[in-house]
């Protein structure tokens, strides 16, 4: 488990803290950064985040879409992150294990980690999220797009919010 602080930024103060920091970000990553339905909260809460594999989320059969991953996730006690958790996460001391390979479509990069968030837009075309990937000495904040037949593999790595402190 991991704390993080999110909020207390405008939009625009916290996209400059990411140039700053030198966060490479993809076309998706702006799209969602840039979509009105992407609030950043006006004040600062401390946010309780819980790295899982599928497997260790207890999805130990086959491959997984993202609505059973949110729900088998409630079941546990855990839920989707709020959408700025994300370029909050890849700001704080997040240590990423090296990424490698070539971006897979329809499957992140061996190495990444995806916070799952909670779901914006249905639009299949509109990002559900971010992951997070070190290639290099880059990190990076990736938005990603997928439908609820997308499958995850059950190795892949998630981010989760246990809960918010005041």
């Amino acid at each position: 488990m991991k704390e993080i602080e999110i909020g207390g930024l405008t939009k625009e103060a916290l996209l400059k803290r990411l140039d700053t920091n030198n966060i490479q970000i993809n076309p998706l990553g702006e799209k969602l950064l840039q979509s009105e339905l992407l609030q950043i909260s006006e004040m600062k809460k401390t946010v309780v985040l819980t790295k899982l594999t599928l497997r260790e989320l207890g999805l130990p059969t086959g491959k997984t879409g993202l609505l059973d991953i949110i729900g088998k996730a409630h079941e546990v006690g855990l839920e989707a992150c709020l959408p700025e958790v994300a370029p909050f996460l890849r700001l704080a001391s997040f240590k990423d294990t090296q990424s490698y390979g070539f971006e897979k479509k329809h499957r992140t990069p061996h190495g990444s980690v995806t916070v799952v968030s909670e779901i914006l837009d249905e639009d299949p075309d509109f990002p559900k999220g971010f992951y997070l990937r070190k290639v290099d000495e880059d990190y990076w904040l990736r938005g990603y797009i997928c439908d609820y037949e997308h499958q995850f593999s059950l190795d892949e790595t998630f981010i989760f919010m246990s809960r918010i402190k005041k």
